[in-house]
């Protein structure tokens, strides 16, 4: 009998150990707890390139959901604006891709951001490229990444420059 409820309960913690989801990496507006609440992120100036280089100054607003397995960041709306004649204009935001932040790893403080934006000539990129959030807490530094094109033949884009919130940020 006691073989038999041994059994059992090494049975229940192995499904339980199963079943149980891993705690995921996190975005914080404090370093030891996770809290949540709104933030906006300005890049002023972000360089753009597909065939031409532009500064562009790019604002994200997004909300930090402050729930243990959210690993992103809602974001509520974005932009393309004046820095260059062709910013907002010649190039802006893809809308059926909206833009999104997740975080990856606190060690380093690694995120991944889904970047859209399109141009009149309609070749739009979108895709998720790799950032890092620097020591000041406040900055996602976005170095040269690719974002890839979305239809086939098309030019792929560039991305450069730190976009910067108004908020400390933190990924658990």
């Amino acid at each position: 009998m006691r073989r038999f409820k041994i059994t059992i309960l090494a049975s229940a913690v192995s499904l339980f150990a199963v079943s149980t989801p891993a705690f995921a990496q996190v975005f914080s507006l404090s370093p030891s707890t996770v809290t949540g609440g709104s933030v906006q992120f300005t890049g002023d100036p972000v360089n753009l390139a597909q065939s031409i280089n532009i500064d562009c100054k790019v604002t994200v607003n997004a909300n930090v959901v402050a729930a243990p397995g959210s690993n992103n960041m809602n974001v509520t709306s974005q932009s393309i604006s004046a820095g260059n004649l062709f910013c907002g204009v010649l190039v802006y935001p893809y809308a059926p891709n909206p833009w999104k932040i997740e975080a990856v790893s606190a060690a380093g403080q690694q995120v991944r951001v889904y970047v859209s934006a399109n141009t009149t000539t309609n070749k739009p990129c979108a895709g998720w490229i790799n950032a890092s959030i620097a020591a000041d807490k406040r900055t996602i530094n976005i170095v040269n990444a690719t974002i890839p094109a979305i239809n086939a033949g098309d030019p792929s884009c560039r991305i450069n420059g730190p976009i910067k919130s108004n908020k400390d940020i933190y990924v658990l």
